[in-house]
């Protein structure tokens, strides 16, 4: 799937919450942003 998005920090919100099988390979801003939420779950 291909999206338009202005902000990677709600981006990444709504990706991490759709599950595990979800993979973000870019850009790279976006794909950061969704490890920094899914880490920050884990701490």
């Amino acid at each position: 799937m291909e999206l338009v998005f202005a902000d990677p920090e709600r981006l990444a919100g709504w990706i991490a919450s759709l599950g595990a099988d979800v993979r973000v390979v870019g850009p790279p801003d976006a794909r950061e942003a969704v490890i920094a939420r899914l880490k920050g779950a884990l701490a």
